[in-house]
């Protein structure tokens, strides 16, 4: 499994990101960890490359809402669905505050259940192995103890009846790879900064044709979606502006500077090129969305 661990800091909003993807043949897994501020929700997210993949999001820790009438959810929850487009029209997954959780996307045709949204709930011994392979990736953890917890994680899925993956044993991904992996991480963990291709240019990319390559390298051994660099940095971007917005009391000036966009106007392109609504009004969204919450006060953005 090739890692590429995405992190980024707003101190000033007491928000804090982590996405951390694991690139494996036929499938690939992000752990992610929210910090305090954040409002999660599919809704608030910028659509994802048009890609047909499953979807297995498993919750590990936060306060969770499931559903437009917003059930609680436990800590184990489990919710299965078709691609992220089905559980944005189906259901919602919405989470307060502090959040961690692994979002497994395959091939559907690897998915046992077919049809509508699905929830469910992975036993102790289930939870512990997604706890297993979350710290693996967001820690960095070498190939054998990442092999051993995404061996351990797919049994587990596989015996809750979930998927029909089986024993996936990884392939050690090529130093070179692994190498691009890391000068990614570093570009993307930039703040306040748009860097450009020239950037990923290091000892394992020594020319901008080299970057090219291994990016097209990676993309077809893992059916990656991002073959250049400006649309990988692009959504993370729009992700992190989308994240933001939804902070109470951010503005959208300051949001477009710290997401890296060259001005307010380079964000309303970005988040109209991927049909999401502008600013403003993904902050009223947000605020609604938010207050939805059982016992929780209306939130205003200033």
């Amino acid at each position: 499994m090739l890692c590429i661990r995405r992190t980024f800091e707003a101190p000033d909003l007491g928000l804090r990101v982590e996405s951390h993807l694991g690139l494996a043949e036929g499938h690939r897994i992000v752990a992610t960890a929210l910090g305090p501020g954040t409002v999660f929700d599919p809704r608030l997210l910028p659509p994802e490359p048009s890609v047909r993949r499953a979807y297995v999001y498993v919750v590990l820790e936060g306060e969770s809402l499931l559903g437009a009438e917003a059930r609680p959810a436990p800590s184990s929850t489990v919710l299965l669905a078709e691609a992220r487009a089905t559980a944005q029209e189906r259901e919602f997954l919405h989470a307060a505050g502090p959040h961690r959780a692994l979002a497994v996307q395959l091939s559907p045709e690897l998915l046992t259940h077919t049809g509508a949204t699905r929830w469910l709930t992975l036993d102790e011994a289930g939870r512990g192995t997604a706890e297993r392979l979350h710290r693996a990736l967001s820690t960095g953890a070498d190939f054998e103890e990442l092999q051993g917890a995404h061996e351990g994680f797919v049994l587990a899925l596989r015996h809750a009846g979930l998927v029909s993956l089986g024993s996936v044993p990884l392939v050690r991904p090529s130093e070179r790879h692994v190498a691009f992996a890391g000068a990614l991480s570093s570009a993307l963990a930039m703040r306040s900064e748009l860097p450009a291709i020239v950037d990923l240019v290091g000892p394992g990319a020594p020319s901008e044709r080299t970057v090219r390559r291994l990016f097209g390298e990676i993309a077809s051994r893992y059916g990656w979606v991002y073959r250049t660099w400006q649309p990988l940095r692009r959504q993370w971007s729009t992700i992190l502006a989308c994240l933001m917005l939804a902070v109470p009391g951010s503005r959208p000036e300051q949001v477009a500077r710290w997401a890296g966009f060259a001005s307010l106007t380079s964000l309303h392109h970005a988040l109209s090129r991927v049909g999401m609504p502008t600013p403003r009004e993904l902050q009223e969204l947000a605020t609604t969305i938010a207050s939805t919450r059982p016992g929780a006060p209306p939130r205003r953005n200033c």
